[in-house]
This record gives C-alpha cells, structure tokens and sequence, in this order.
C-alpha cells in the first residue's frame, strides 16, 4: 500500500525527535532531528530542511506534518539507500530563513542570514 502524505502526525513525531536550540543572545529555535539507524557511530550526510513560510512558528511540529520531503527521506527503504541524519529547523512566525522581500520575483542572496538561518548554521 502506498503511502500517503502528510503522514499522521504521530508518525513523524515518533521519527524526529523535538529539541529547541537556544542562541548566545537567547533566542529559542525549535527543530526535530532524525537519527539513522540508532546506536550505530557511524558517519552520515546530514540533510537540512528549510520549510516555508506556512509552517513557521513555535510548535516544533509544522515543519514536519505539513511537508512530505523530512518523511520521504525517514523511509526505511530511502534510508537504507540513502542513510541520512536530517535536521528540520522551525522558523518563528515574524522572521524569515534570509531577510529578503517576498515581493520580488527572484532573490540573489546577497542579503544576511536573518538569525534563525544564523541559528541553523551554529
């Protein structure tokens, strides 16, 4: 049976553990890590997860039940192709990942991270 997406909510909290990072100047990022094949201390590619803008916020979950990508790759059989730690950051409401206008059609990147993209990268 094929599976559908979103998967339920239980499921992907099962599979990335909820964590919140906290910066130098005290700012709170939430994120959920998943951790292949647990106990083995073997090195992995770390995948990172940007959502959009409709998941951001504070409960560590819309990152992940709204989105298929963070579940496709927890899949047994990607992960036994394709073993992977993967980190999926959850944007607070009023920032942005880069602080770039959303009006434009396109963006070149020149802009600062804003501090959750800063967070991210720490």
């Amino acid at each position: 049976m094929e599976r559908q997406y979103p998967i339920p909510e239980e499921i992907a909290l099962e599979r990335f553990k909820g964590e919140i990072f906290m910066t130098e100047q005290g700012q709170s990022l939430p994120y959920r890590f998943f951790k292949t094949n647990p106990g083995e201390e073997k090195s992995r590619a770390l995948l990172v997860f940007l959502h959009g803008a409709g998941e951001r916020g504070t409960d560590n979950r819309s990152q992940l039940i709204k989105q298929r990508a963070p579940m496709i790759f927890s899949e047994e059989g990607i992960q036994a192709s394709f073993p992977c730690f993967m980190l999926a950051p959850q944007c607070p409401t009023e920032e942005k990942w880069v602080n770039t206008d959303w009006s434009q059609i396109k963006g070149d990147f020149k802009e600062l991270p804003a501090w959750p993209l800063a967070a991210v990268e720490a």
